[in-house]
């Protein structure tokens, strides 16, 4: 039989017949390169960050103490955990801390496919002549088994920089976090704080189209909303967590916008949705989960009371929140003026 040649990683490797694993191979050398183009080509820049704005936890994180740390960060999509990850490993290879950038995003089919192995990055260090280089998993969460993956990983005990992403705690807070104990630094990404938008833009605008960075950015933020939004509900409602009543939470989603900063009956919630309790409050969970929502139990001065007292819920932006309602309309006409001034309050002090 005809011998072919495939590549492995880049490099030609004798093989007998061609099959679906040396196509899953191809595709993932492929976005490989695609991801790194700077492995290949070293007068590459590494990344862009145009527009960047610079966050909080910047100082932070750059601490050297955490650079044997597994540095996780989570938050809602399009929060800019990516930018924020990839400005730290620029800071990081500037300094000489580290040689090299590996970026992996677990939104492509073939990285998730060949990231099952913690043994792949050796090979791909041996093939590409990587010293001591930064590890960079996007959207780790979409990973099957994340935690015992991660922790392979780091398991290792080469000297390489690790970082990892996230816009799920349904994934990292129970898997990740249980095999990285104590081998982790967490930091919670949201859309920006009004210590970080500088300049500052117009008030009225915050509180309409809220403050994720992009939106913060453009000058089309309807449309950068209504993208955002469908992200979530198609990829982290429908794709990734594979709810069997993705309409259902979109009602709830529609009706908690309406009652934001309100007590939450759950019965009516409930009957609202044509579902039981447990579905709204499994629901609700998600929704916190997936860093849409928080949570908020009364104050009524008897712990035992507050827990089983019904909460109040925020939205995390307020932009998010009008594109669930589809309400745009100026402050001067809208009957809700006070609620998006309280919930940009407490939006603030939550961040």
């Amino acid at each position: 039989m005809e011998k072919k040649s495939r590549l492995t990683l880049g490099f030609p490797v004798s093989t007998g017949t061609s099959d679906k694993i040396d196509i899953l191979q191809l595709d993932f050398i492929k976005d490989l390169h695609d991801m790194n183009p700077w492995i290949k080509y070293k007068s590459i820049e590494i990344s862009r960050l145009d527009g960047y704005i610079p966050r909080v936890q910047e100082s932070f994180l750059l601490n050297p103490e955490w650079d044997d740390f597994w540095l996780l960060l989570i938050g809602p999509r399009r929060a800019g955990k990516t930018t924020l990850g990839r400005y730290i490993a620029q800071i990081l290879l500037k300094a000489k801390r580290f040689d090299e950038l590996l970026y992996l995003n677990c939104d492509y089919d073939s990285v998730r496919k060949a990231l099952v192995s913690a043994s792949l990055f050796t090979e791909i260090f041996d093939n590409f002549a990587l010293n001591k280089p930064i590890i960079f998993i996007d959207e780790v969460q979409r990973l099957q088994s994340p935690g015992l993956f991660l922790k392979a990983v780091i398991d290792r005990g080469t000297p390489e920089k690790l970082m990892a992403s996230g816009s799920s705690q349904l994934e990292i807070k129970s898997e990740v976090q249980e095999y990285l104990t104590g081998r982790e630094i967490e930091a919670t990404i949201l859309p920006l704080s009004e210590a970080e938008v500088m300049p500052p833009s117009d008030l009225e605008s915050r509180l309409l189209y809220g403050t994720y960075p992009k939106v913060i950015l453009s000058n089309e933020k309807k449309i950068i909303l209504q993208q955002l939004y469908k992200r979530y509900i198609e990829k982290d409602i429908i794709k990734v967590l594979r709810l069997s009543k993705p309409d259902v939470m979109e009602k709830l989603i529609v009706l908690l916008a309406h009652s934001s900063g309100q007590l939450i009956n759950y019965q009516q919630l409930a009957n609202n949705c044509r579902v039981s309790i447990p579905t709204v409050q499994s629901y609700l969970s998600i929704l916190e989960q997936t860093f849409v929502i928080v949570r908020l139990a009364p104050f009524v001065g008897n712990k035992r009371t507050e827990i089983t007292s019904n909460p109040t819920y925020y939205f995390i932006d307020n932009g998010f929140r009008n594109q669930v309602l589809r309400n745009f309309t100026p402050l001067s006409v809208r009957s809700d003026v006070g609620l998006l001034v309280e919930s940009f309050v407490f939006q603030e002090i939550y961040k």
